[in-house]
């Protein structure tokens, strides 16, 4: 009879100790989890804020063409100031000739883009203010580290 209770005993330590390991697996997969969907949520929100705030970006170098080719000027310039980052990330503005348009994107993904009614040539990357010259008709697009 006394073994028996000692059988019982034994038994009940082990399953106990195999309910705990269960339990310590079971958080470390919830936790797991958690990281997973808090990292895609983070990508998905960062993605969204990375589109808007290029929108904002390009929309005003947009007003800023607009406003440099409204002056009537042969020969003219601009400088303002332009976020180094977009979303945390450093961005290129690029205009082609013969495009009419500016780009704005990083290594893996175009942003935005903005079609335009004068060609713009040239390019910024990493700066932290663009300068844009207006000679007869072509706007030259810089970018200005210091001024």
């Amino acid at each position: 009879m006394i073994s028996l209770s000692y059988n019982n005993r034994k038994r009940k330590g082990q399953v106990l100790i195999l309910e705990e390991m269960m339990m310590f697996t079971l958080g470390i997969l919830i936790i797991i989890g958690v990281i997973y969907i808090f990292d895609v949520v983070n990508d998905g929100i960062l993605d969204f804020v990375q589109d808007g705030q290029a929108e904002e970006v390009n929309g005003y170098i947009k007003a800023q063409i607009v406003s440099l080719n409204s002056m009537n000027c042969t020969k003219c310039h601009i400088i303002f100031q332009i976020p180094e980052t977009i979303g945390g990330e450093e961005y290129t503005i690029y205009g082609g000739k013969n495009k009419k348009r500016i780009l704005t994107h990083n290594e893996n993904h175009v942003w935005n883009e903005k079609n335009l009614s004068i060609d713009v040539i040239g390019m910024s990357h990493g700066n932290k203010m663009l300068r844009l010259d207006y000679d007869n008709g072509v706007i030259v697009m810089r970018g200005v580290n210091d001024y």
